[in-house]
């Protein structure tokens, strides 16, 4: 040992020794379709916060969709399939009584019981993904593609064309009950918007929805309407991550677009989630308060009261003469422009990029705790 390096360790200090690689253990369990892929989204995002690290999760796969939106997530190196209510206990991670052990080598393999890191409740939301570095996508398996692109051209979708998908919430959804807040009360509105983006924008329009949602009028009879066929929420999947922009409203599938990559405006929005890629826009309801004022967008979010619940529980009933207004068919047509000349790159069918843009840097650490945050320049007031 040399002068200098004497004089080093004479001074002291903490040293990192033995560094344990980075494990993540994430809880997917969500029943609710938006917030199980703000989980599975915020999940991968927080993985690519390091240079190397390991994403293990329990996901619960009850139902179809819950097994196909695992299937999108190419960002998990293992999981563990739980019947409904099950979860892993924390004594699966206690390293040093070995009381329990998960029956799984995958698992085993990647050391699941020295994990380091843990993602659950709060901590794993689709609240947090605007405030993380990088936003991870999902991916559509490739077994899939050929499959779904000729069932989307059999129903008389040009593959050499634009498209636009759209969605707006309904009443009669079996898995959820009605909602007076979010279920689109004049879908009139989406009917015109589909008018101006055939005749106005020349695109071809997808409508996605629940087996069951309402007759499109007769002059939208070469709409590619998917409503109409029995589960077949992974084909509308495909579709919006093939779409040159999404259209969705206040509802689980609002999510699906900026999950995928795909630029996406969200309307009649009651809460500041659902967006977080520079593309998308949010166009929340109209709130007109006791005294007058109509706040929209970010007046709306700094007032505190952009959130369904709050809205539903607490505002709308107490008194003071609050009342919502959904958005108008105007409001909706004009954010769509913005939409087909933010994707003017577009000209046919979505070529996806599932990485997106990785930061230059990883900071290779996590903050905590994680807290919600939105990009107040996607609201549409702002745009």
């Amino acid at each position: 040992m040399n002068d200098q390096s004497k004089a080093r360790a004479k001074k002291g200090g903490i040293v990192r020794f033995n560094p344990r690689p980075v494990r993540i253990f994430a809880s997917l369990t969500s029943r609710n379709l938006g917030d199980l892929v703000g989980q599975h989204i915020a999940a991968a995002s927080i993985k690519h916060l390091f240079n190397t690290a390991s994403l293990l999760a329990e996901a619960t796969v009850a139902t179809a969709i819950q097994r196909t939106i695992l299937g999108y997530n190419q960002h998990i190196d293992c999981h563990l399939e739980l019947p409904r209510g099950h979860r892993v206990p924390m004594a699966a991670f206690d390293v040093h009584s070995g009381a329990l052990t998960v029956n799984s080598e995958e698992w085993n393999r990647l050391g699941g019981r020295f994990t380091n890191v843990f993602l659950a409740g709060y901590n794993v939301g689709v609240e947090i993904i605007p405030s993380l570095p990088y936003k991870a996508r999902f991916a559509y398996p490739e077994s899939k593609i050929d499959q779904s692109s000729q069932i989307l051209k059999d129903r008389g979708l040009d593959p050499d064309r634009w498209f636009t998908v759209i969605h707006w919430r309904e009443p009669g959804y079996l898995d959820r009950p009605d909602e007076i807040l979010r279920d689109v009360k004049d879908v009139s509105s989406f009917h015109d918007t589909i008018r101006h983006i055939i005749a106005k924008q020349g695109g071809q329009v997808v409508r996605i929805g629940h087996h069951g949602s309402s007759q499109l009028p007769n002059d939208l009879g070469n709409v590619i309407d998917l409503s109409d066929i029995p589960d077949s929420f992974d084909l509308q999947c495909f579709a919006i991550s093939r779409a040159r922009y999404f259209i969705g409203s206040c509802t689980g599938p609002n999510v699906l677009g900026s999950a995928f990559g795909t630029p996406s405006l969200i309307t009649n929005q009651l809460g500041a989630d659902a967006v977080w890629n520079p593309d998308d826009i949010c166009l929340t309801q109209t709130l007109r308060t006791g005294d007058g004022q109509l706040l929209t967008g970010e007046q709306f979010f700094r007032a505190g009261f952009l959130h369904h619940g709050l809205l539903k529980n607490k505002i709308l009933k107490s008194g003071k003469g609050f009342e919502l207004f959904q958005n108008t068919a105007e409001e909706i047509i004009r954010c769509a422009d913005l939409m087909y000349e933010k994707t003017e790159g577009c000209s046919g069918w979505r070529i996806p990029d599932p990485v997106g843009t990785l930061p230059a840097k990883r900071p290779n650490y996590m903050p905590q705790p994680l807290q919600p945050a939105f990009n107040t320049s996607l609201f549409a007031d702002n745009q």
